[in-house]
């Protein structure tokens, strides 16, 4: 079997950074989550505007399952479920590496319990508190006949509900220090954008093809976890800040 043929990065929007003022990063701290810093960043791998990043080609494809619990005929399989955390633990290992234990009791299935470790993640000992309901994704194991584990776990703590069954999920590459989850997430606020009609002008900006696509397609990925939160307004930025693509114009 051949392997799959990587798309490129991004593809970008003929002349939108060139042409427009947006096209200098500033338009990307509209997003929730982006910052001066983060934005910079963005810039630096190509991203200049909205319609760039709604743009972005997913590396790959992953078929996910999102269950109600674990099962015997999953193990070794993607799997999502919606989950109650149990406990919050924080260990050391090594000199300067850390991890985060969670148990986590599916809110459909009562009485059982999923392990997920997060290596490299203790600040999730700080951010997610016990008895909160989260979303987690990983491939699924049973160490024991007692046990349920996910490998390579992924954790939602914002999430939208979801109905049961097989669904696919957009896989990014990391850019510039970014997360492909984060990055995913960044790019699902952008189509919610343009889904709802909320920025005309972003709607402007974009091929036809691909609105028409978004709006006739049924066989499109669509966002996994859309953001149904409104654009912010950027903040004001002093100091260092200034000469950040987010800085607004000195008077």
């Amino acid at each position: 079997m051949s392997a799959p043929v990587r798309p490129s990065i991004f593809l970008g929007v003929a002349g939108a950074g060139e042409t427009r003022a947006a096209g200098d990063g500033g338009e990307l701290c509209l997003l929730r989550g982006v910052g001066p810093r983060l934005a910079a960043r963005l810039v630096e791998a190509g991203v200049r505007d909205l319609a760039g990043l709604a743009l972005h080609v997913p590396r790959r494809l992953r078929e996910l399952v999102e269950v109600e619990g674990p099962r015997e005929d999953l193990v070794g399989r993607e799997v999502s479920v919606v989950a109650r955390v149990l406990s919050v633990g924080v260990r050391r290992f090594g000199r300067r590496r850390n991890l985060a234990a969670l148990r986590l009791e599916p809110t459909a299935a009562p009485g059982t319990v999923v392990e997920a470790t997060f290596f490299g993640q203790a600040f999730l000992g700080r951010s997610v508190a016990v008895d909160r309901v989260v979303r987690v994704a990983g491939r699924l194991a049973r160490p024991s006949p007692r046990r349920w584990s996910l490998e390579a776990p992924r954790l939602e703590l914002d999430f939208e509900p979801r109905p049961t069954g097989p669904l696919l999920e957009p896989v990014y590459a990391a850019v510039a220090g970014l997360s492909p989850l984060r990055l995913r997430r960044l790019v699902d606020q952008v189509l919610a954008l343009v889904d709802t009609g909320r920025l005309p002008a972003l709607r402007e900006r974009l091929p036809a093809a691909f609105l028409d696509a978004r709006s006739g397609c049924s066989r499109c990925p669509r966002p996994s976890s859309p953001c149904t939160g409104r654009p912010r307004t950027p903040r004001r930025a002093s100091g260092r800040a200034a000469a950040s693509p987010c800085a607004r114009p000195r008077r």
